[in-house]
């Protein structure tokens, strides 16, 4: 995996952006226009194993300024954004996104509860299916994520889950876990994982450890890595609904009403455009010369 910018992609700021005022905290907005990445993903893309000789990757680090931006980020500076609307940065849509206008969620690479030993795509999964697809990376990204998907907090779409998983909707949890030591405590954890998980959801529980790049993640909008994230994906990997931090009211009714047009999309209604002197009937000259001798009479 390179660390510099994609192609056709401008370098990221090397500095994080300005903070707002801690008297004024910002005003939340819902997403204007669809969020993702313009390409189609596929099976290895954002690769968790980089092959390429250690002195390349060393000067590809550098080169990119990488490094440079690496530094400069504060430590605790995802925790401090929190400090506004416990990290929520933006309002879900009360809509789908079109499909013609909806862009790609990226694939990731990462171990499932299924098989800890083998790195998976998530691609192969949402590929085909409806997907609600939680990403993760701390306990309070779990449970804003959770104020969206789980039974208790959200239970009309437990009952949607239920009803439309013959229709291929499912649930999708992915936990991107950077640091090592972490990493290594979520691993020892797996079978307490296994416990509270549905064996059903195994293959499509993740951890990814790397592989997710600062392009990934302003893509998706998820530019706070503690903040818990929620995607709505149909089947051509396309995002076609997102929602981050504490799930308002509002967002819970969004998000099931979204999954039902998205798995059961109302049956189009083709109107009839003829023109209505089509349908009338031609007048034969009978009629025509009744109409004569009446008007002359």
């Amino acid at each position: 995996m390179k660390a510099r910018a994609p192609p056709g992609r401008e370098p990221l700021p090397l500095t994080p952006p300005e903070k707002p005022p801690k008297d004024k905290p910002p005003v939340l907005e819902q997403l204007k226009k669809p969020i993702g990445q313009p390409e189609v993903p596929a099976p290895g893309d954002n690769s968790a194993v980089d092959v390429r000789p250690l002195r390349e990757r060393i000067d590809d680090y550098f080169d990119s300024r990488e490094a440079t931006r690496t530094w400069l980020k504060p430590y605790f500076r995802d925790w401090t954004m929190t400090r506004h609307h416990r990290g929520k940065t933006f309002l879900a849509t009360p809509k789908l996104f079109r499909a013609e206008a909806a862009m790609y969620f990226p694939n990731m690479q990462g171990y499932t509860l299924e098989d800890p030993k083998t790195v998976y795509d998530t691609t192969n999964v949402l590929r085909g299916k409806f997907s609600i697809v939680s990403v993760v990376s701390e306990q309070w990204a779990e449970r804003q994520a959770k104020s969206f998907t789980d039974p208790k907090q959200n239970p009309a779409l437990a009952s949607e889950v239920e009803r439309l998983k013959v229709k291929g909707l499912q649930k999708v949890f992915i936990n991107i876990e950077e640091d090592c030591l972490k990493a290594f405590i979520v691993r020892l954890s797996l079978g307490h994982w296994r416990k509270i998980t549905p064996r059903e959801d195994w293959h499509r529980t993740f951890l990814v450890k790397r592989g997710v790049t600062d392009y990934t993640r302003l893509d998706i909008k998820m530019t706070n890595a503690k903040v818990g994230h929620v995607y709505l994906v149909d089947g051509h990997c396309k995002i076609r609904w997102a929602g981050c931090g504490d799930a308002t009211d509002e967002e819970k009714e969004s998000l099931v009403h979204c999954v039902r047009r998205l798995v059961e999309p109302p049956a189009k209604v083709t109107l009839d455009r003829r023109s209505p002197m089509k349908d009338r009937k031609a007048p034969t000259n009978a009629r025509l010369g009744a109409h004569k001798r009446e008007t002359h009479a």
